[in-house]
């Protein structure tokens, strides 16, 4: 029975394993990487990603942006906060909230070109 998935016959390829196992003994951060990809996989904190692309925010005008309660938007960048994806300052009697840098903004715009291209993986295939 053939499978989208599966090889019809087993066979290994030695090279191509090595290089797959040297690329993972690269990469000592993939829990931390994975704790970010489960972060964004959280719609509300996307979006509040997203609207920091824009600039500095308030948590009230976070919270009017994204239609959640304040107390909502501290929860969910308390998370962001932890994975070093958003800083905060205080001006005043006002916090307000930033995306840390450029390399956050351009995961966030990675992901959007991601999501808006067609997928190329179907016609590699």
């Amino acid at each position: 029975m053939s499978s989208d998935t599966a090889c019809d016959v087993r066979c290994l390829h030695p090279n191509a394993v090595k290089r797959a196992v040297a690329a993972l003994e690269a990469e000592p951060s993939l829990v931390h990487m994975a704790a970010l990809f489960a972060a964004l996989g959280d719609p509300t904190r996307l979006r509040l990603l997203m609207a920091l692309k824009a600039g500095p925010l308030c948590t009230c005008d976070l919270a009017v942006v994204l239609g959640v309660t304040e107390s909502a938007v501290s929860h969910q960048l308390r998370t962001l906060k932890a994975l070093d994806l958003v800083r905060s300052e205080r001006q005043d009697r006002m916090m307000f909230h930033h995306l840390t840098d450029a390399v956050v903004e351009a995961l966030a715009e990675v992901a959007g070109r991601w999501v808006e291209e067609p997928a190329t993986s179907a016609e590699a295939a």
